[in-house]
């Protein structure tokens, strides 16, 4: 990647476009991932008790669930909140490189111009 001039906004172009569409779009479908995980969990957490008649209490893997179920959600929100922080991260480089070189930020608005601002994609 140039550190400079023309092609290094057409650079920052596409960075941009990994940054506000490519990484949002994936944080998106984490974020899917865990919302859904969450309600299942209630569901399935209410199977793993035993009624009062039986004796009340858990079943014997509700532990090994619950510390899979929990271990599993974090696991996605960490890799959501990982790809946002980036997206951010990438942003700021843009903005501070279009800030300063009058000549990237010209080919960066043409290419924007050309092609359009990135945005991410929606869940399905």
């Amino acid at each position: 990647m140039p550190d400079r001039g023309a092609e290094l906004g057409v650079d920052l172009y596409w960075l941009s476009t990994v940054a506000n569409d490519d990484l949002p779009s994936v944080a998106n479908v984490f974020t899917d991932a865990s919302t859904n995980l969450s309600s299942a969990g209630a569901s399935v957490d209410a199977l793993m008790r035993r009624p009062s008649a039986f004796g009340g209490g858990t079943s014997p893997i509700f532990e090994g669930w619950h510390g899979l179920h929990a271990t599993t959600l974090r696991f996605l929100n960490d890799t959501v909140d990982s790809l946002e922080d980036t997206s951010r991260a990438l942003n700021l480089a843009i903005d501070h490189y279009t800030d300063t070189d009058t000549e990237a930020k010209r080919a960066f608005d043409e290419k924007t111009a050309q092609l359009g601002a990135a945005t991410p994609a929606p869940v399905k």
